[in-house]
Formats: structure tokens, sequence, C-alpha cells
């Protein structure tokens, strides 16, 4: 995971999946960056699963752990239930 190449894109296909909040076996909100992210190496993005998934079975991502605010501006929805719902008061 190369923490220095986190940048903003459309990726044809990827913009096209469903977001869900995907938990770790601990019950912890796992970090989307390190299942998605550019390998500045090979030029690409690269797209890992978090699970062994079955065949058929519908594969999620999970688009942050941001509150209600940044998901509408930035992914155009809010989820139903937000863990890390907040808001910032200026």
């Amino acid at each position: 995971y190369d923490h220095e190449s986190e940048i903003g894109a459309l990726i044809p296909y990827y913009d096209l999946a469903n977001h869900d909040f995907l938990y770790e076996s601990e019950g912890k909100l796992i970090n989307p960056m390190e299942y998605f992210y550019f390998e500045q190496k090979k030029g690409s993005f690269a797209l890992k699963a978090n699970k062994d998934y079955k065949a058929g079975e519908q594969v999620f991502i999970s688009y942050s752990g941001k509150n209600d605010r940044h998901f509408l501006e930035y992914y155009g929805f809010v989820p139903e239930k937000n863990p890390n719902n907040y808001y910032d008061f200026e």
C-alpha cells in the first residue's frame, strides 16, 4: 500500500459498485485505502478483496469512513446508517 499516492479519479466500472461499510473480524471499520489504491511503480490502480467471495455473491466497496456531508458532497448519496456521522460546527 503506497500512502503517498492517494488521488481522486473516476475509474470505469469501479464507480458502479455499491457502497457498504466493511468491517474486519473484530468489528472495526476497514481502511478502504488498503484495498483500493494507485500503485505508482506500476502506474495502475489496484483493487483487492477484503474476504473470499462465493460465486454470485455481490461485492461491495467501502467509499470511506466519512460523515454524511462528505458522502453527499463527493458521492451524491447518504448512507442509511453511518457509524461515522458527525457534524462540524463552524
